[in-house]
């Protein structure tokens, strides 16, 4: 039974990696949950201590990811509209063409939002930029916690057993 925990535990850290770079995964709360799985099964001692930061941490950079298509999109001078493109976008290029699609659909969606609110092609093009900046930040974000997460659990594991 030990076994099959720590394979599952495993198995969800390596779908929180794969999950920075997807817009429909919570990559770090998907990675932490792994080490939520271990504790909660009692197959290693983790402390309760080290739950409660690494919960922090993971909600943080949730949140933080969260908000950053706005902040991204704002510092480059994008107006509602089009960090709502950039938002839909995201999601819709993900549905339809997968991991790289969301790249696409939030610039896309950014210069189409921008253009609703008659801007002309280059502060469209800025506002793209922005969503660009900050879609890249945040897989940047999600991918390190998820590795530094996935590095603690398997030396958590090798130091247990």
């Amino acid at each position: 039974m030990d076994l099959l925990i720590i394979i599952l535990s495993l198995l969800i850290c390596f779908i929180g990696l794969f999950g920075s770079f997807t817009p429909i995964i919570p990559a770090p709360l998907t990675s932490w949950i792994s080490f939520l799985i271990l504790k909660l099964s009692g197959v290693v001692y983790i402390s309760n201590f080290f739950i409660i930061i690494t919960f922090i941490i993971s909600v943080s950079i949730f949140l933080i990811d969260f908000f950053l298509p706005l902040i991204g999109a704002k510092k480059y001078g994008g107006s509602k509209k089009g960090i709502l493109g950039c938002t839909i976008g995201l999601i819709l290029g993900f549905f339809i063409f997968g991991i790289i699609g969301s790249l696409f659909g939030s610039i896309t969606g950014a210069f189409i939002g921008e253009s609703f609110n008659k801007s002309d092609i280059k502060s469209r093009i800025k506002s793209s930029i922005g969503a660009f900046v900050a879609f890249i930040t945040g897989i940047f974000l999600k991918f390190s916690l998820s590795s530094i997460f996935t590095f603690l659990l398997i030396k958590l594991l090798i130091e247990n057993y």
